[in-house]
């Protein structure tokens, strides 16, 4: 200890004057010099060994940590120091607390004054030209950078004059979460600044978060339809074959809810497999087509003042591009059914095609159960959590359609003897009342008694 005192006295010798007080661009110098220091007094094992400094009776700790409050511990100290001055300390952000106010508040060229005329803030260009690598400096908490703050304030001016001053490497850097300024920008739905970014690196399509995922599957649970189409357009095609196929499924599903079935379409093309994976959140493809009745044509149908509307309007016809989707939407379960064959019932459960299969009961979607139920006879057996079968809960919803296609089946698959979980049968089924979009299709309170009377009978 002695030896290392007299060295440590000795390599303080040499150490320059600016460098023995903290500023924020001499932290290695200065650690190295505070080090040299506090073993020259026989201090470091209080930084080493975690031992209280008020211990020591240290009569000048206040100088060298009058800018930390609430450290009574050196080693404490010493390391809120390195978070606090290292490139990727935790608390390196507070150093630029102007900056983020800069981003969040002001121009990017533009001075800022205050009320008698000093200067508050001399413009982000200046700055950056003063210190160019504070460009991917973390400014946040989270580890967000200049360009991750601009880009989540939706500031497209500011994301293009930061763009400027950035390499195409510089664009590839990560906040905490993983995620580069891109992936923000493509799930906040700014086509401008995303285009603007990907002119500048198009590596970005395939740079992946903490997660594995690239921006197209990150973006993917919120991006709308034309961002969706974009990221799927100009992302190479050759990194679906490394996705996982939970990714894939997550691209899909997001498709569907943007009713971009293009895109689910050129996907089975690449693997039917898709198809059965649940996604992020724990859903397959035909779960969430299931719970999308206006893309079928069955769970479309008009209301009375909507028929009503058409029929009073000369030559107003439902758009053509209804047509289409509904072709697709299709196209799509039949693909999907072929798989379907010889799935065991735990399989079907797993890739959520009973649940699939009771809401298109719930819905109202004939195609889709038609499809279904002749694709496994295990279909027809299925049941909710409550012990409900197909047909109570066909009942149950007022779905005269389904209703009438599982009458039909014969019956074994009618189980209208059948009872669930709280003893109810079909009858009791049908004396229940349950808000249903169905009633709302019949106009007037009598004829929906009429209706609900029927239903019984």
């Amino acid at each position: 200890m002695v030896a290392e005192a007299v060295k440590a006295t000795q390599d303080l010798s040499g150490v320059a004057e600016a460098d023995k007080v903290l500023t924020r661009t001499n932290y290695q110098n200065w650690k190295r010099y505070m080090k040299n220091f506090l073993l020259s007094q026989n201090l470091w094992r209080v930084v080493d060994g975690n031992t209280l400094m008020y211990h020591y009776g240290y009569e000048d700790r206040d100088k060298i940590i009058n800018y930390l409050s609430g450290v009574n511990c050196a080693r404490d100290l010493w390391n809120a120091l390195r978070e606090l001055m290292e490139p990727d300390g935790r608390g390196r952000y507070l150093w630029y607390s102007r900056l983020l106010r800069a981003v969040q508040k002001y121009g990017f060229r533009k001075i800022q004054r205050d009320r008698n005329g000093s200067q508050l803030w001399e413009g982000a260009h200046n700055y950056f030209e003063k210190y160019p690598d504070d460009v991917v400096a973390r400014i946040t908490e989270d580890g967000s950078t200049a360009l991750h703050v601009a880009v989540g304030l939706g500031k497209v001016d500011y994301v293009k004059e930061l763009l400027k001053l950035m390499t195409p490497e510089q664009l590839e850097t990560k906040a905490r979460r993983g995620e580069t300024a891109l992936s923000m920008a493509s799930a906040g739905n700014n086509l401008e600044i995303v285009g603007m970014m990907l002119e500048k690196n198009p590596r970005l399509l395939v740079i992946e978060n903490r997660d594995g995922h690239i921006p197209l599957v990150t973006s993917a649970s919120s991006a709308g339809e034309e961002m969706l189409y974009y990221l799927f357009k100009v992302t190479p095609k050759g990194n679906f074959q490394d996705m996982s196929d939970r990714c894939v499924a997550t691209i899909l599903t997001a498709a569907v809810r943007v009713d971009a079935y293009d895109i689910v379409l050129e996907i089975l093309e690449r693997g039917l497999r898709y198809s059965i994976v649940p996604d992020d959140d724990g859903l397959s493809l035909l779960t969430v087509m299931a719970g999308r009745p206006s893309a079928f044509p069955s769970g479309n149908q008009l209301g009375y003042f909507q028929r009503w509307i058409y029929r009073l309007v000369p030559g107003l016809k439902q758009p053509l591009d209804d047509k289409v989707k509904y072709y697709k939407t299709l196209r799509i379960v039949d693909m999907v059914s072929e798989l379907l064959m010889n799935m065991n019932p735990t399989a079907l459960r797993e890739a959520g095609i009973f649940e699939a299969i009771n809401r298109a009961t719930i819905h109202g979607i004939v195609e889709l159960f038609d499809s279904l139920a002749a694709s496994n006879p295990s279909m027809l057996h299925f049941e909710d959590d409550d012990g409900r079968s197909l047909i109570q809960i066909a009942t149950l919803r007022r779905q005269e359609n389904i209703f009438r296609y599982i009458s039909q089946l014969g019956q074994m698959y009618q189980n209208i003897n059948s009872r669930d979980r709280d003893g109810n049968n079909i009858l009791h089924s049908a004396g229940s009342w349950m808000p249903s979009p169905q009633l709302d299709k019949v106009p007037g309170a009598a004829l929906q008694m009429q209706r609900e009377i029927q239903w019984y009978q």
